[in-house]
Parts: C-alpha cells; sequence; structure tokens
C-alpha cells in the first residue's frame, strides 16, 4: 500500500526567510509554476513543504561540491590527453 504523505506549509514570508528569496518573487514564483504551492481562495498563498526537500545551506553545499568534482574531473581529462 503507498504511504499517503501530507504536505505542509509555510507561508511566502517564511519560506523568504528560509530561502533568501523576496516575498513578491516566491508568490511570482508560485504562479509561474518553479515553487510548488498554491493560492487560497481567500487570496493567500502557501508554499508548499515535502519530507524530502533541503534546506538552502545544503542545496549550497552540493553545488560546491559539484563544481569541485567538475573541475577534477576536468583535470583529469585533461592529464589523460597528455
Amino acid at each position: 500500500m503507498k504511504e499517503i504523505i501530507t504536505p505542509k506549509y509555510l507561508t511566502p514570508e517564511k519560506y523568504s526567510k528560509l530561502s533568501g528569496l523576496g516575498v513578491e518573487e516566491i508568490k511570482y514564483q508560485i504562479n509561474a509554476g518553479n515553487i510548488e504551492g498554491l493560492k487560497t481562495a481567500g487570496g493567500h498563498y502557501k508554499v508548499i513543504i515535502r519530507d524530502n526537500m533541503v534546506s538552502k545551506e545544503e542545496y549550497e553545499k552540493v553545488l560546491i561540491e559539484n563544481a569541485e568534482l567538475r573541475e577534477k574531473l576536468r583535470t583529469i581529462n585533461l592529464a589523460s590527453n597528455i
């Protein structure tokens, strides 16, 4: 049986503090479909938070690690072409 996961919600203001994005940018990104969220019947925005999401810090750490690995691979490829 598939487990049902109930999403959690944050206001754009709280999500802004966590992500570093501006509140209006978050609303724009929700409307554009780039951030998972919804607009309530009353006009309030909610950002959907899932259990498998990572923090901004963790994401940035992975980006740095990936850049370092790409550079190492580039160096290896250059050395193997000599």
